[in-house]
């Protein structure tokens, strides 16, 4: 079964919290400066943004047919049936088709490095056991972010929905869009 990653925008207190846990359990560095930063780039491969009072992340939204893997030459991103879109970075060639191809502009490349790489939220992919969560799942405090069955998000997400109508837009993105993401999202009204 696909997993995926419900993000509820109406939860999120922007902490930060789910950028330092990825930058940690990537062996990115993640500093104050870092932090600052409203894009993903990197060294920072998912970003919380400031809407006023309001919040909402930016991160690879693991597309069901992603675009960055079809147009990789040499297969180093690939779709898994777990959900995540994976980076293989001994295949990569360096040419950036995807991060052309990404209609989420997430995929990042490494400019500054000898030897660059393109960087992404690989989905905690190194946590293969069948409930693990992702490290900004574990980070979350207030439960703006999930990991779970996709099938089991889009059924917490419909249920917020209905519990709290007025608070919440009535869509949950990403279950249909782009083909059907493995990141949904909740927005407030």
């Amino acid at each position: 079964m696909a997993r995926a990653i419900l993000y509820d925008s109406t939860l999120c207190v922007g902490c930060r919290e789910c950028e330092k846990a990825c930058s940690e359990g990537k062996n990115l560095t993640y500093n104050d400066k870092i932090a600052a930063e409203e894009n993903t780039s990197s060294h920072k491969l998912t970003a919380v943004r400031t809407h006023g009072e309001r919040f909402s992340r930016k991160l690879c939204m693991h597309c069901v047919d992603p675009a960055c893997a079809s147009v990789c030459p040499v297969a180093a991103l690939q779709k898994t049936k777990a959900g995540p879109v994976v980076y293989h970075e001994d295949r990569c060639m360096g040419c950036r088709y995807c991060m052309v191809a990404c209609v989420y502009q997430v995929p990042s490349y490494q400019w500054e490095a000898r030897w660059p790489l393109v960087r992404k939220c690989d989905f905690c992919a190194d946590r293969t056991a069948p409930d693990a969560v992702t490290r900004c799942t574990e980070a979350c405090a207030f439960d703006a972010t999930l990991t779970g069955e996709r099938e089991e998000m889009i059924e917490v997400a419909r249920k917020r929905i209905a519990e709290k109508p007025g608070e919440y837009y009535p869509h949950i993105y990403g279950v249909e869009e782009v083909g059907g993401t493995s990141v949904l999202v909740l927005s407030a009204v």
